[in-house]
């Protein structure tokens, strides 16, 4: 009798002992690795961009009151091998890999904050002979 007090003793004790370790250190603080919030989206192929990964694009100065910047896309889209759709945000249509889009900014407002004109098909007024 003597030795199934002592087994459940030792039982109670284990359990009581797994209740207070379960309170010191919740299953959501154990080695868990936060995701990071995702930075922005490609414009061509909406892919997610988290910090560090960056839209390839070229900027041009017009003047005191304009950039443009044609951009060529991510690097999960500008790849030889991308399965990504490449679409343009304003028409719709497919953008070839060698094509790009065009944004324009008004830098005393917002060197950052783009407005996307489109592409060859929807905006042409904007690409000349020499841009592919």
């Amino acid at each position: 009798m003597l030795a199934i007090e002592h087994i459940f003793i030792f039982i109670l004790c284990l359990v009581v002992f797994t209740i207070i370790l379960t309170f010191l250190f919740p299953k959501s603080s154990t080695h868990k690795l936060e995701k990071q919030k995702p930075r922005a989206h490609c414009p061509l192929c909406n892919h997610i961009l988290e910090k560090g990964k960056k839209v390839h694009s070229s900027q041009t100065e017009i003047g005191d009151t304009l950039i443009e910047t044609r951009i060529k896309g991510c690097v999960y889209c500008v790849v030889e091998n991308n399965k990504l759709k490449r679409t343009c945000p304003i028409c719709k249509k497919d953008v070839p890999k060698e094509q790009m889009i065009l944004a324009t900014a008004n830098p005393k407002m917002s060197r950052l904050q783009l407005s996307i004109k489109g592409c060859r098909l929807c905006y042409p007024q904007g690409f000349t002979d020499d841009d592919r």
